[in-house]
């Protein structure tokens, strides 16, 4: 007999429910993680994206789709510092786009 299948048995019985919670979790973390790179290796995941720039007229139609639908459109966004998100970067250099253009015109 395998005494490391023993050993590994053993010790899951022993794990408290919360232990055992975080070891499930841990396990499917590293799971998901390894079949994103996998993806990855394969061109499966490696979706092109851009820096937004409200000057485009397709970024535009992506942006407005996403609004719309909540899902992009055919052009995927980067996330820009200082922003967290995609959405943050977004909505912000597309408001600040829009208040620069509106503030140009009122002079």
């Amino acid at each position: 007999m395998d005494t490391n299948l023993t050993n590994t048995t053993i010790a899951t019985r022993e794990l408290t429910p919360e232990q055992k919670f975080l070891e499930d979790a841990r396990v499917k973390a590293l799971q998901f993680v390894s079949t994103i790179e996998r993806g990855r290796k394969r061109g499966g995941f490696s979706l092109p994206r851009a820096h937004f720039d409200p000057t485009i007229k397709a970024h535009l139609q992506s942006y407005h789709s996403f609004l719309t639908t909540g899902n992009w459109g055919d052009v995927l966004f980067e996330t820009e510092f200082p922003y967290d998100g995609v959405v943050e970067t977004v909505t912000n250099k597309f408001a600040l786009h829009v208040l620069e253009h509106m503030l140009a015109r009122s002079n």
